[in-house]
């Protein structure tokens, strides 16, 4: 028996081949055992990704490439940290969560993450996102250039208002 190294996207791959098409060694052309419904189900993974998984590495085989590496969440700790912390959640509770998105991908340029995982992370630290968004941020008109805004803001209502 011949041993040779696979990395864990060859293992995971060969997993669903089997599970899909009973052997390891098949390709799109092979006729399937378990539909990708039952298979994504017992891979704990959606359609879609199961799908793309089993397309992409029987490509990848027939090319004679290295299987892609199924990505994993970058998400630490510290990440979680900073998106839970008091701080962060009163300098942004004006803010959807597209914006926020926005926010953390700028403090953090190496990651990106979509709202949905922003609202998991919420959920399983009990922050309620409804009752964040509800809040509204204080402006301190003492700030200058806040002042500025707000006195061109008046001035050009009153502008307005004087030329009806």
């Amino acid at each position: 028996m011949k041993h040779h190294h696979t990395s864990r996207g060859e293992d995971f791959l060969d997993f669903l081949l089997l599970l899909r098409y009973g052997n390891t060694q098949a390709s799109i052309k092979d006729q399937p055992i378990l539909n990708l419904k039952a298979v994504a189900h017992i891979a704990g993974a959606s359609i879609t990704q199961t799908a793309a998984i089993i397309k992409q590495g029987l490509q990848a085989r027939a090319l004679g490439q290295p299987i892609p590496r199924r990505s994993r969440s970058k998400v630490t700790a510290d990440h979680i940290d900073y998106l839970v912390s008091t701080d962060t959640l009163r300098a942004w509770s004006h803010l959807s969560l597209e914006q926020r998105v926005k926010y953390f991908h700028r403090q953090f340029p190496d990651i990106t993450i979509s709202p949905f995982t922003l609202w998991s992370i919420y959920r399983k630290h009990g922050i309620k996102y409804k009752v964040i968004q509800k809040v509204k941020k204080v402006i301190d008109y003492q700030v200058p250039s806040n002042r500025r805004l707000f006195e061109t803001m008046e001035r050009l209502l009153k502008l307005v208002s004087d030329h009806k």
